[in-house]
Parts: C-alpha cells; structure tokens; sequence
C-alpha cells in the first residue's frame, strides 16, 4: 500500500499591533520581544517596532491620540448642521500636521499583515482611537480584528494581554465613545454658531463665542460663583477661646457656642470668664478605625 506523506507547516503570520502612543508602542514592544531581536525602523518623522515571537513577525505602530475627527458633511459656516463624517484629524485641525506621517505608515504596514491587533488604552477613548485606526487606516473591517486587553504597562500584563486576546472588539464601548464624540460635536458646533451669529447679526460684529456641551455649563457655574462673590455682604461675627493652664501646661478651650453675632454679648461673656475657675465635669473616650 502506498502512503503519500505530505508536509505539513504551520501557517507563519505578520501581526500588527497598534498602540495608542508612541511611549507605549515601546514597552508593548520590550515585553512581547523580551529584547530579543527587537528593532526600531524610522520612517521620517515616525517609527515603528518588528521583532520575531516564535514563528510569527510582530509589528508595532502607534497612534498620536486620535488619528481622526468628526466633519460635517454640509458645506456652510451655519446652523444647525446635523451630518457628519469621520476624517483624518489634520482636515478639521490644521495644526495636527503630525497625524499624516502616522496614517500614512500605518496604511503602509497594513498592506503587508495578515492579523491586526488593538492594544490601546482599556477605556472609551482608547478604544475608539483603535476601532478608527483599524477601519480607516487599515483599511480593514474591524469586526476582523482582535483585542488586547490590559490595565498597566508592565511585562507580565502585556505579555499575558497578547496570549489571552480577545478575538473581537469591544463594540459596545466603541459605540458609547462614538455617541459621546457626535453628541459633543452637535453640542459645541450648533451652539458656538447660534452664539456667533446673533452677536453678528445684533450688534455688526464677528467674534466666535465657543462654547459646548461641557464647556458652557462650566463657563456657567464660573459666572455664577462670580456673581456670588461679588453680591456677598460680609457680616461680622465674633468668636470666644480661652487660655487656661493646668500643671504649668497651656489648654486652649473653645466657648460652646461657635458664633456670637452682637460684639456687646461676647464683650459681656469673656469679661464674666476673666480669671475664672474651670471645672471638668467628665470625660469620654472613644477609638475609631479608618480604613
């Protein structure tokens, strides 16, 4: 009888991790590569970390903070405006002139992967910033991608985070970091305009008057505590200590009441207390544990 052996060989994979910033790119790197042929490869501005573990090529990238921001989709500098759509960060900010060097590596290292893993912040924001970076600049859909989950950036915690990664993303929280970004997006664009604008179209002039879904309340609460302040009638009050001495030893006693409002009433009470006798009627003791 014939028997055909074929050669078997376990499928060799490209992984590309994504971090969220450039300080943690380099310990999830230091860890999984325990520094064993660990490598920093600079590309102009930016850099990333390869190394093998066992049979597989790991690749570690970073995010800058969020790659992406929210645009809206209607042109016009009014309001309301109610559509939007994610875009690279440096089209909304043109300051973040840094983010394009980022994207643009990070879509170059996913042409060549096989398996993507987001090993961002374990929160809303992180994991928002990981599910856009896989979907845009991967170009991948993120439901293909795996999560490495973790609460500090020690070797152990990584380590354990990249054999135990979870197979999915964790939609739920992406969605809440989604909502609250587009809620303050709606906030913060359509008030700042109406502001804006009703100063413009009152008094002739233009000046942007910011404010938003945190933003305003706060500015509120300062207005507030100013006005407070600057209303606020002081009223005189007087208190009453005594000095007495026992054994040489100076004890200084609090009258029971903390306040006395009419200074001829705490004149009378300090005059009646000068130079007289106190006598302790009991004393209680008591232990308390703080945690």
């Amino acid at each position: 009888m014939f028997h055909q052996i074929r050669e078997r060989r376990a499928k060799l994979s490209r992984f590309l991790i994504i971090s969220e910033k450039p300080t943690a790119a380099k310990r999830i790197a230091e860890a999984l590569s325990q520094h064993e042929s660990l490598s920093e490869v600079k590309k102009g501005q930016v850099s990333y970390y390869e190394f093998k573990r066992g049979k597989d090529t790991l690749v570690v990238a970073y995010a800058l903070g969020h790659l992406y921001d929210l645009r809206q989709t209607e042109k016009g500098w009014t309001y309301p405006r109610l559509e939007t759509e994610w875009v690279p960060k440096y089209e909304v900010v043109k300051k973040a002139t840094g983010i394009k060097p980022i994207i643009r590596l990070i879509t170059r290292l996913a042409k060549e992967a096989d398996e993507f893993v987001v090993a961002t912040d374990y929160d809303i924001e992180g994991s928002l910033i990981g599910y856009l970076t896989v979907k845009y600049a991967c170009g991948i859909d993120p439901a293909n991608a795996k999560r490495m989950i973790f609460s500090s950036l020690t070797a152990k915690d990584l380590e354990n985070a990249y054999e135990n990664m979870s197979l999915t993303l964790e939609f739920p929280i992406i969605e809440a970091g989604q909502a609250r970004h587009e809620v303050d997006w709606l906030y913060g664009i359509n008030l700042t305009r109406a502001l804006t604008l009703a100063i413009k179209n009152t008094a002739g002039w233009f000046k942007i008057v910011s404010t938003g879904r945190v933003q305003g309340p706060a500015l509120a609460f300062v207005a507030k505590r100013e006005q407070d302040i600057n209303l606020f009638v002081p009223i005189p009050f007087w208190t009453i200590m005594a000095i007495g001495d026992h054994d040489g030893v100076k004890i200084e006693l609090e009258y029971s009441r903390k306040r006395i409002d009419i200074k001829k009433e705490a004149d009378a009470i300090g005059t009646e207390l000068q130079g007289k006798q106190a006598h302790v009627a009991s004393i209680e003791k008591k232990k308390s544990k703080t945690n």
